[in-house]
């Protein structure tokens, strides 16, 4: 069997790659992409028995790719989208797998695949549109000040980061504040036209960046507003997404 994993976090990738080599020896990893422009110049010219498809890319939504091609093959999504979500997924694809997922979670996808996949591809397009009207853009956030909860306006926020194991928002005023969620799903709580993760600790307003350099090795030093506790640099691999979110 041979199968293609588009996948942005590379770590989930190699943990992907390491299951399915444990579940068969003799599957063929045909590589793996992070990107919708690269999945879609790759499945214009290859093909694949089985798809592991995560949701979010270095340069938007796969849902995309689904714009630009059309997609035969069968699928796996990975997602860390709520269960509302997911009657999505079990009526439109393959299956899915929930993040973070174990290997036990994935032998039974594969089994599935291998026992009820009839060479009828599922409707990835009506997917899309699914998950797109599912996909709910949070107006304020939950955050702690001490023992105190408080409200923040998403239009109030500058930038959440990563730091000491938890997440923060800082605010437009220079203030921060912890918050309960973590980066990834944070993402899909996010106006993508507003807001990029631009590394695995930083997701940015656009209003936020104050100016913006060249650096070493491909990365770009961002000076953001309010300033951040560190300096904070948009990771090589999402550089070119991140010029093309910047021109929107």
């Amino acid at each position: 069997m041979n199968v293609l994993i588009i996948e942005n976090e590379q770590h989930a990738a190699d943990k992907v790659k390491r299951f399915l080599q444990q579940y068969d020896p003799a599957i063929r990893i045909l590589g793996v992409i992070d990107s919708v422009e690269g999945a879609i110049n790759w499945l214009g010219e290859h093909t694949a028995d089985l798809i592991f498809l995560d949701i979010e890319l270095n340069d938007g939504p796969s849902f995309t790719i689904f714009d630009h091609i059309s997609v035969t093959t069968p699928i796996i999504f990975t997602t860390v989208y709520d269960n509302f979500a997911i009657q999505a997924f079990k009526l439109n694809s393959v299956d899915y797998l929930l993040k973070p997922f174990d290997y036990e979670a994935l032998t039974q996808s594969l089994d599935k695949f291998k026992a009820h996949y009839h060479n009828t591809p599922p409707d990835y397009s009506l997917l899309a549109q699914q998950m797109q009207q599912n996909h709910t853009i949070k107006d304020r956030f939950l955050a702690y000040r001490g023992d105190e909860l408080i409200t923040v306006k998403t239009a109030d926020i500058a930038y959440f980061f990563a730091r000491d194991n938890k997440v923060w928002l800082m605010t437009r005023a220079k203030e921060q504040f912890p918050i309960s969620h973590h980066l990834d799903p944070l993402q899909e709580m996010l106006d993508p036209d507003q807001f990029f993760r631009i590394n695995r600790q930083y997701i940015i307003h656009i209003d936020a960046i104050r100016k913006m350099s060249q650096h070493f090795k491909g990365r770009i030093l961002v000076d953001l507003f309010p300033p951040a506790p560190e300096a904070v640099f948009v990771s090589a691999r999402r550089a070119e997404p991140f010029k093309v979110w910047l021109g929107k």
